[in-house]
Parts: C-alpha cells; sequence; structure tokens
C-alpha cells in the first residue's frame, strides 16, 4: 500500500510541476503604454490597442476665459476619462499652460477626435481654434 502511495505522489509532484509554467502563461500583460499627441499632430491618424489610453496635450490660458471643449459630434470609440486638467507654465501671473484630457477606448472601429478651443459662453462664435484626430481602435 506505501508503495502505490509513493507511486501517486510521484504522479501528483509531475503533474504539478508541468501545470505549473501554463498558470504563468495566463497572466494578463500590463496594458501599453498611453499615446500621447499634442496640437501639432492635429489631422493625423491615430491607432490605439483596445486598452490603451489617449493623451491629449494643447496649449490653453484660462485667464483668457478660453478653454478647450470636447465637440459634439466627437467619436463613439474614446470616452473622456474624467474632467481635463490645467498645468500653469513658466512665466508671469496670466501666462498660459497646457491643458490634458485623457480618453479610453470604448470599443474597437474608427472615428473622429475633435477639440475646440472656444469661451464656453460664447456657444454662437466660431471656436478659436479646432484639432482633431482620426483614430482607430484595435481589437
Amino acid at each position: 500500500m506505501s508503495h502505490d502511495l509513493g507511486r501517486w505522489a510521484r504522479l501528483l509532484i509531475a503533474v504539478t510541476v508541468a501545470v505549473l509554467p501554463l498558470g504563468a502563461c495566463t497572466k494578463k500583460a500590463p496594458p501599453p503604454a498611453p499615446l500621447s499627441v499634442t496640437d501639432a499632430n492635429s489631422g493625423s491618424s491615430v491607432a490605439l490597442a483596445r486598452n490603451q489610453q489617449l493623451v491629449v496635450r494643447l496649449p490653453s490660458n484660462p485667464t483668457t476665459g478660453y478653454r478647450w471643449s470636447l465637440a459634439q459630434q466627437s467619436t463613439a470609440v474614446l470616452e473622456p476619462e474624467g474632467a481635463p486638467t490645467y498645468e500653469k507654465g513658466a512665466g508671469d501671473a496670466g501666462a498660459g499652460g497646457t491643458e490634458t484630457w485623457r480618453f479610453a477606448p470604448t470599443q474597437a472601429g474608427e472615428g473622429t477626435l475633435r477639440l475646440e478651443y472656444r469661451r464656453l459662453w460664447e456657444a454662437d462664435a466660431a471656436p478659436a481654434r479646432v484639432v482633431s484626430y482620426k483614430v482607430t481602435v484595435r481589437e
């Protein structure tokens, strides 16, 4: 009986050792690094993996009343991750800085992300600046 028990123990150890590496293969890969674009990239195409964040950094000066806003006809393949942030640039009071928007893919597909630089209370006025990016989200 103890001889059979020893054989079963060796078999169990052998199976465990053989299966352990398979568990290591199932670990989820970390998401790709975020892809950053600026106003200089406006009009270009951007390709994202399904789990890759898009970061848009745009020059801004809220002391003038202007802010970047997401155009209503923007793409359904991305959604903003929270409110945009603002980082003041170097210089005197009233100097501009950088407004940062973060987007997460919602589905695979294509669309155009459009942001407009405007005074929010001047809804009927044309935006002072516009940036747009053709976005492709791969599965």
